[in-house]
């Protein structure tokens, strides 16, 4: 926190006595120090898609170097830049012909008068004899980060790609005489415009991971295997809805098996019946709901005091098909450990019929309580 870096840096012509960033303008005259805090979360590609993380761009190379012997450190080598652009591009894998496919250059762009001439200089020899390419820098928005910079530049970049657009810079106009623009065919936007036709966008959409049945299944049963595993054991379970395989599975009442199987078949009885328009949610009691029901419209969630869900009875009785499907799959259940209570009744289910799977046909196609209907 002493001022002697400052003071040394001022003295260097390195800091603007504005306190602005101002790349790629005529009376740019050093830079103004910013702070920030930026993560990236880097990680294998092969791994990224087989853990199914959200992708926001793929680094296909990257490449460093250093400048040599320069005069200070406020004016780097045109001729290192240039050698560290063309490397990183070979590291990619591109070919030197499609360089021009380019669509931005995020520049260090500091705002310095020595320093950004000779960058702009090296991007304009690899760029400039094969079309040009956009240029801009962000540090004219947030200031020079030190550290974070980098990380920042990427930031805006890749945001850039997810948005096809090229962001505009500001406080750059009128542009410097030292930056060959026209020669390199260097762009600087000031207007938000959209990516360039017929330019490469090197990034990769978050790509859906392979879906299975089997993996969706098993999830709540992994994670009571796993509250298990750690001394967390139920007193008591109950379920909703759906989640009911899962509440009678940690009570011992059906194997791991038999709740997926159960569970399967629910979705596939349960689709057969969806319709259009056939729910909503009421902010009233039960008793206050029904006096307003319509003939066919019945209680289908028991939510709170306060909430209820309804629907429109369905035309097709699916329990039996139900039952029947677990019958022949060998669903047979088992006396619980523990009480199970029932969102269908309110109820412990008795343990004498626990084994009977038609208790589950009707968890399927009756109205399920969520409220204080519980002893």
């Amino acid at each position: 926190m002493a001022p002697s870096l400052t003071t040394d840096m001022s003295d260097q012509g390195t800091l603007s006595p504005d306190g602005s960033c101002n790349p790629f303008y005529t009376k740019a005259n050093g830079y103004a120090r910013g702070e920030g805090i930026v993560a990236l979360f880097v990680k294998s590609l092969d791994d990224a898609l087989r853990d199914g993380n959200p992708i926001r761009s793929v680094i296909v190379g990257s490449a460093t170097n250093g400048d040599g012997n320069t005069p200070m450190l406020v004016m780097p080598s045109s001729d290192s830049r240039e050698a560290l652009i063309c490397r990183a591009y070979r590291t990619a894998g591109i070919a030197e012909t499609d360089i021009s496919k380019t669509g931005f250059f995020e520049c260090h762009g500091i705002g310095t008068p020595m320093g950004d001439p000779i960058e702009t200089t090296a991007i304009a020899r690899v760029f400039g004899g094969s079309g040009g390419v956009h240029i801009g820098s962000i540090k004219p928005n947030i200031g020079h980060g030190g550290g974070v910079s980098g990380l920042t530049a990427i930031l805006k970049a890749v945001l850039s790609l997810e948005n096809q657009t090229i962001a505009p810079n500001i406080k750059c106009s009128p542009r410097s005489d030292k930056i060959p623009f026209a020669e390199g065919q260097l762009v600087v936007p000031t207007e938000a415009i959209p990516w360039p036709e017929g330019r490469y966008q090197r990034d990769l959409r978050s790509p859906k991971p392979e879906w299975k049945i089997e993996d969706e299944l098993i999830k709540p049963i992994a994670l009571v295997d796993m509250l298990i595993s750690v001394g967390i054991s139920p007193a008591a379970v109950v379920g909703h809805s759906s989640g009911e395989m899962g509440a009678v599975y940690a009570a011992c009442g059906l194997s791991a098996r038999e709740a997926i199987v159960v569970a399967f078949y629910r979705g596939l009885v349960t689709a057969k019946t969806a319709r259009n328009g056939t729910m909503a949610a009421v902010g009233l009691s039960w008793k206050e709901t029904e006096e307003f029901l319509l003939p066919g419209v019945v209680l289908a969630c028991d939510n709170s005091p306060r909430s209820v869900t309804v629907s429109r009875d369905t035309e097709r009785d699916v329990g039996e098909e139900y039952y029947n499907l677990m019958i022949a799959a060998r669903v047979a259940g088992a006396i619980p450990s523990l009480p199970v209570y029932s969102s269908v009744t309110g109820q412990l289910f008795e343990k004498d019929g626990f084994a009977d799977t038609s208790q589950d046909a009707q968890s399927n196609v009756s109205y399920v309580m969520n409220s204080n209907n519980f002893p």
